[in-house]
């Protein structure tokens, strides 16, 4: 295998717990652990640079798993797992954050 793409920020407080791709909106998300939700472009051509930091409050502790929900062909539903609190967190998946 050939290495295609180096890209990312992490915080170095624990682990990047998950990653989810969404296929459709062409986004790459993953849970920093302690720190929030990291957004990057999918797509290597589009660049690598962050293009946001979200559910950085409201997390008892450690974000963690992270799935898509889906409603229609481009909405829906980013999930994220709050572990501690046995809970999951929604963001919606179209938008800029």
């Amino acid at each position: 295998m050939t290495l295609v793409r180096n890209f990312g920020t992490w915080s170095g407080k624990k682990e990047i717990e998950s990653i989810a791709v969404d296929n459709e909106l062409g986004f790459i998300y993953y849970s920093d652990e302690g720190v929030g939700v990291r957004k990057y472009y999918a797509d290597p051509a589009k660049g690598n640079a962050e293009l946001a930091l979200f559910a950085k409050t409201g997390f008892t502790e450690d974000h963690e798993g992270i799935s898509i929900y889906k409603t229609g062909p481009k909405t829906g539903y980013l999930l994220v797992s709050d572990q501690a609190a046995s809970t999951f967190r929604f963001f919606p998946r179209q938008g800029t954050a």
